[in-house]
């Protein structure tokens, strides 16, 4: 799916940013990633690799606000 492909480059930036230490990047791209609208998706989301999904669970473990202060 055309979706998933783009989904997977966008998370591959995503971890890119993480290892270049650009969080300022890195957090937009996961914001986005991590919107409503993306995120209802489902079907799109299926299509990613297990490979992108867990770069985009291992970022977003890194850079969510939860108890972040």
């Amino acid at each position: 799916c055309e979706r998933a492909q783009v989904l997977e480059r966008l998370i591959d930036a995503l971890a890119e940013c993480v290892h270049m230490q650009n969080y300022q990047s890195a957090l937009a791209l996961f914001c986005a990633l991590s919107s409503t609208a993306v995120d209802r998706l489902s079907r799109t989301w299926k299509g990613v690799s297990p490979k992108a999904a867990k770069s985009f669970r291992v970022s977003a473990d890194l850079l969510k606000m939860d108890g972040n202060f």
